[in-house]
């Protein structure tokens, strides 16, 4: 095993998640001395990186991972992020995967797709 290697799989070994919406977290941006509200959305700390999410993949990555391993149909996710104000349709599910995958870049296989079931979430 490389250098590299070794430094990825203790990357890997050392992986924590954390959720915090972004307003819990109360950072603000400064520019020119102004002060600029917070960017909308939450807020997840991937091995101690901020990765920003939207609204909804933030629910769906939440969900999955309060139980690893059990994987949950579309109509289920749809359910359990699905709001009042964010109502999200089971056709939608894919691409917000998909989105988010992409930004957990090096972790996306931790959101797993089950053949003729959905998705869960690997620990």
């Amino acid at each position: 095993m490389n250098r590299d290697e070794d430094k990825e799989s203790s990357y890997v070994a050392s992986f924590e998640l954390e959720f915090r919406e972004q307003e819990e977290v109360g950072r603000r941006a400064t520019l020119n001395d102004e002060q600029l509200a917070p960017r909308s959305g939450y807020l997840v700390e991937l091995g101690g990186q901020p990765i920003n999410l939207d609204y909804v993949e933030f629910r769906i990555l939440r969900f999955l991972a309060k139980t690893p391993y059990r994987a949950y149909t579309k109509k289920q996710i749809v359910q359990a992020v699905s709001s009042e104000d964010q109502p999200v349709a089971e056709d939608d599910i894919g691409a917000h995967i998909t989105s988010l995958r992409g930004k957990l870049g090096l972790f996306s296989d931790y959101v797993q797709s089950v053949p003729h079931v959905g998705y869960r979430f690997k620990a």
